[in-house]
């Protein structure tokens, strides 16, 4: 039927808000198919928003691919909606009094809506992005086991299956430079977490030593002996605290050197930066030696 666009629009928006409300699941992405395409996107996205368990996730986004919509799209705009969404404001690190601070209920949402990127390994470009901007605002609020937590929701091949499709196209050229500083990026994030994980360890450990037995004052004959079986036994933890501390200080030295001297230019560089800096130095060199 012909029928005034805008006048559609708006009844198709307001039965889906209907639907919506009421937890028609199945009916709802049908309903926002017949939208146009940006408000289709955003019309469903709001819809995922508030979706939160894995098997019903996974339903809604069967149900948008049978009803056609551009379901990365839509999973992207769920991830960035949340993500940018913040109730508490920004505190740098230097002025945060604890060493890290608690995961908010806000901050489990950030956590759990990286989830809608994993369900597809087409999306894992988009997941490492999405992963990294959620980790560099935990960090920098210290909250170091939320960022962790994030770390861990990214599959451990995504990587590899970044590459592998690419591979795919068949193209001889490198990564995109969005995708390869990505994957940098989140390597980088690994460092520190580990850096951070070995040096909580660490201090740990060395401030809590064992405690060295006392010998009382005018101490009975079956109390030095007491004394002396407590001193072998101190000698021995001491002497095993001593071994594993030695081993958790190489073990954090080696952690932090990994980030004070990350490779290919440095911590948090994007690779493809540098190599362009690199190439304007080596050019201006080059017409340098050239004028003299």
């Amino acid at each position: 039927m012909q029928l005034k666009e805008e006048v559609t629009v708006d009844v198709l928006k307001a039965y889906i808000s209907l639907l919506m409300r009421e937890k028609h699941v199945d009916l709802i992405a049908f309903y926002v198919s017949h939208l146009p395409s940006d408000l289709a996107t955003a019309q469903y996205a709001l819809f995922l928003e508030e979706v939160t368990e894995a098997e019903q996730r996974q339903r809604c986004l069967e149900l948008a691919r049978e009803a056609g919509l551009d379901v990365a799209s839509v999973t992207k705009m769920v991830v960035e909606n949340i993500r940018e969404r913040d109730t508490e404001e920004f505190a740098h690190h230097d002025l945060t009094p604890a060493l890290d601070t608690g995961t908010s209920a806000e901050d489990q949402r950030k956590i759990d809506v990286i989830d809608w990127l994993v369900f597809d390994p087409a999306q894992r470009a988009e997941a490492l992005k999405q992963s990294n901007a959620i980790m560099r605002k935990f960090l920098a609020c210290k909250k170091h086991h939320a960022a962790k937590v994030v770390f861990g929701k990214v599959p451990e091949d995504s990587m590899r299956e970044i590459y592998r499709q690419w591979e795919e196209l068949g193209l001889d050229t490198p990564l995109p430079a969005e995708d390869e500083n990505a994957i940098r990026e989140h390597l980088c994030v690994r460092a520190y977490l580990e850096a951070h994980e070995a040096f909580n360890e660490w201090f740990h450990h060395m401030n809590s030593p064992p405690q060295k037995p006392s010998l009382p004052a005018q101490a009975k004959f079956t109390e030095k002996v007491a004394y002396e079986m407590k001193e072998n036994e101190y000698q021995l933890e001491h002497d095993s605290w001593t071994g594993r501390l030695e081993a958790l200080t190489e073990d954090v030295k080696e952690r932090i050197y990994n980030v004070l001297l990350f490779v290919d230019g440095g911590w948090m560089v994007d690779v493809r930066e540098v190599c362009l800096l690199m190439e304007g130095l080596s050019a201006r060199l080059a017409c340098q030696r050239s004028v003299y």
